[in-house]
């Protein structure tokens, strides 16, 4: 169920942005060796990286619906202005903190992220004609976001969406070629791309490409 969308700063160039906020650090207080742990500030953070302190807390949560504490609330020690999510289980959830009678509460709420800016399908076009092509793009409820239709050679990109999901891609050219194409925008996701070409029957040959780009990783993990 999506209850709440968030958006996640991602750019064009890196998948997410990684940071530390000065030196600012927790110590580990359950551990022989006291460790010390920057605050990460990617906007989305893995539950399997956390610190063992850290993912103790968030199992609570997760358990009981809340995890609270009158002392360190590790979570807050340990993330950043920009952290907005924890991705747990191919599921986003955004962390909700609030403070009540000198207690610190962590909750964690299921949640779509977005990105800081729409992404497009990009047209790779190799065709040596000019066919008509029309494409409609769906989301992962059948939702017709986008349906776009004229000469290949004018059409450069088509606009699919701002939000993390699943999406379909109903494809023609002219009556040489007829299909669909399905991609999942991601954390990893910066661009998607349409390769159109012929192959060598000179039939027309049709391949979806999702360059990945690999997050940055918290200053905690190794």
């Amino acid at each position: 169920m999506r209850r709440r969308t968030l958006l996640t700063g991602i750019s064009m160039g890196v998948a997410m942005v990684a940071g530390c906020i000065g030196s600012s650090s927790y110590e580990a207080e359950n551990s022989n060796n006291t460790e010390k742990f920057e605050r990460c500030d990617l906007t989305i953070i893995e539950y399997s990286s956390l610190p063992q302190d850290v993912k103790a807390e968030v199992d609570v949560a997760f358990k009981e619906g809340r995890y609270t504490t009158d002392g360190t609330l590790f979570w807050e020690s340990i993330t950043g202005p920009n952290v907005q999510a924890l991705a747990k289980n191919d599921t986003y959830y955004a962390p909700q903190i609030k403070t009540e009678s000198g207690e610190h509460i962590l909750q964690f709420e299921e949640t779509t992220p977005q990105y800081d800016r729409q992404r497009s399908l990009r047209i790779d076009n190799n065709l040596e004609d000019d066919p008509y092509i029309s494409i409609t793009v769906k989301n992962s409820e059948g939702m017709i976001l986008e349906e776009v239709g004229q000469n290949i050679s004018n059409l450069s990109e088509v606009a699919v969406s701002d939000e993390f999901g699943k999406y379909t891609f109903e494809i023609e050219i002219g009556d040489r070629w007829k299909g669909t194409k399905t991609t999942e925008m991601g954390k990893v996701t910066t661009s998607i791309i349409l390769f159109v070409d012929n192959d060598e029957s000179e039939n027309i040959s049709v391949k979806l490409i999702q360059p990945p780009n690999y997050p940055s990783r918290c200053p905690w993990v190794n």
